[in-house]
């Protein structure tokens, strides 16, 4: 077994099971798994708005996302600012801001 092929099974088993490191959020009404990172730094600036929450997650389960889409997470609303389809076992990182 690949590498790649590995991680492509631990997604499923370990990083989208609630059990071991998922969290659920909700977008468009229906349960995704992934992974939430808070205060996440893009490395561009040096201000507090340059912190945003990235939802890592598979791109299949939000086919349809787009810029302004809302996801809820541990019971917090957050709009989505942007994403990046990432080639990786078909991830997408996801930059959220708190809807305030």
């Amino acid at each position: 077994m690949t590498f790649k092929e590995q991680m492509g099974k631990d997604i499923d088993s370990v990083f989208k099971n609630s059990d071991e490191f998922a969290v659920s959020a909700l977008f468009n009404g229906v349960s995704v798994q992934g992974q939430l990172v808070e205060k996440f730094y893009d490395g561009q600036g040096s201000g507090a708005d340059d912190f945003y929450t990235l939802f890592w997650c598979k791109f299949d389960d939000v086919k349809s996302i787009s810029r302004g889409d809302i996801f809820i997470v541990k019971g917090i609303t957050y709009g989505v600012i942007d994403y990046n389809i990432d080639d990786f076992e078909d991830g997408i990182d996801i930059f959220l801001n708190e809807e305030l």
